[in-house]
């Protein structure tokens, strides 16, 4: 009895070493990014490319919103306008930091300036792109971001 069972076995596992199946890949959880932009359009056309790239995206429209989202929840990344209402993006991501100290982030801005892109990257900021936004650019900063904080 045992006999036939362990050629029916030998059988399965070799077909199954012959057959040239994909290795599996490991599933990883999506990561949270938090999207901090005054004009819910942009908001939510970020917001769109986040989840498009397989993450969690929570949009914000000013600071407190921000600031309760990253209270509220583990957020991995930001993508934040320069220019959030009369407040500076700049200084919501030092808000920001004093709950989430390294919290890693990409600026986005219409008005942007040599001092802006300065100031961002004295920041640790690992990208600063100009709007209108280039959803190429912005899905490759994002990749590089997730890469370079190694969050994938």
């Amino acid at each position: 009895c045992f006999g036939e069972v362990g050629i029916v076995a030998g059988r399965v596992a070799g077909a199954f070493q012959e057959s040239r199946i994909p290795e599996m890949v490991a599933l990883k959880q999506p990561l949270q990014a938090l999207v901090v932009d005054d004009d819910r359009g942009v908001a939510g056309a970020v917001s769109s490319v986040v989840e498009g790239l397989g993450h969690d995206a929570f949009a914000a429209g000013n600071r407190r919103e921000a600031l309760e989202i990253v209270q509220a929840r583990l957020i991995h990344f930001s993508i934040l306008d320069v220019h959030v209402q009369a407040d500076d993006g700049l200084q919501i991501l030092g808000s920001l930091r004093q709950i989430s100290d390294r919290l890693p982030a990409i600026f986005i801005s219409g008005a942007l300036t040599p001092e802006i892109t300065a100031r961002a990257m004295q920041l640790g900021v690992l990208s600063v792109l100009e709007k209108p936004l280039d959803v190429r650019a912005l899905r490759e900063a994002i990749r590089a971001l997730i890469a370079t904080e190694r969050l994938g």
